[in-house]
């Protein structure tokens, strides 16, 4: 009788310790997720005021394989053609952009990524922790674009955001608080030809400043740091459990 009981309690516990550490893992893919990757939808006032904007001042229909500030540059590649990055400007020589408060002008600079390319490679020169672009395709109607987020290879996060080709341009923002973003890919993911006609991309912001973790960041983490004292104690509890049973039934 006792043995049966003893290994309920022995059973007991270690389900309440697989319980204690999957919350625990769950509690630390939450603070992975908030921590590391949040996206910024609109231009609000504090997205503008903490980060540093690389204006476009080259001449209409310029060709650009780069875009600088004095601190950070920019430097642009495109696939699955090498094609011209233009610049022009709304209306002169693009149609339309986006309106606030989804963008911060409707008639900024852009960049033209030329037909033949729907994926454009910006490569950081220095680590960003905050990095951001308004972007619209060249082909009308709505048509996914993504854009992904890495810190060297790894993908940091991405954002996927259906965006009108004709005057519906978006803003594709994101923060990290651990995992400075180094390289940004954007691509048009459109039926074939309609994503090879190119698209538009502006207003380039960046910081270098790392942000300090939310509140309720800090609160997953106590969470899971709960979680793994509470799966400690049980771990603790089984062993005492055993190390009992043993001696009782070695008594004659």
């Amino acid at each position: 009788m006792f043995e049966q009981t003893s290994y309920r309690r022995r059973a007991g516990a270690r389900g309440w310790a697989k319980v204690s550490l999957t919350l625990l893992l769950v509690a630390s893919a939450g603070v992975a997720a908030r921590a590391d990757f949040l996206t910024i939808p609109q231009p609000d006032s504090t997205y503008l005021s903490t980060t540093t904007k690389i204006n476009i001042t080259q001449k209409e229909l310029t060709s650009l394989s780069s875009l600088s500030d004095g601190t950070m540059t920019l430097s642009f590649s495109t696939s699955p053609f090498s094609v011209a990055v233009q610049v022009r400007t709304v209306p002169t020589n693009w149609g339309a952009w986006g309106s606030p408060p989804n963008t911060e002008s409707n008639t900024p600079r852009v960049l033209f990524v030329n037909p033949g390319a729907s994926t454009l490679t910006i490569n950081l020169s220095q680590p960003a922790y905050v990095f951001g672009a308004e972007a619209q395709p060249n082909a009308y109607g709505p048509y996914n674009i993504v854009a992904s987020f890495y810190n060297g290879t790894n993908l940091v996060g991405s954002i996927t955001r259906s965006v009108y080709g004709g005057n519906g341009a978006l803003l594709f923002a994101a923060q990290t608080t651990t995992t400075p973003f180094t390289r940004v890919v954007f691509q048009v993911s459109a039926p074939y030809p309609d994503n090879l006609y190119g698209f538009a991309i502006a207003q380039f912001r960046y910081s270098r400043t790392q942000p300090v973790p939310e509140p309720a960041t800090m609160l997953l983490l106590g969470v899971g740091l709960t979680g793994a004292a509470s799966v400690a104690r049980r771990r603790r509890a089984t062993s005492l459990i055993n190390t009992t049973s043993g001696a009782e039934r070695s008594t004659p």
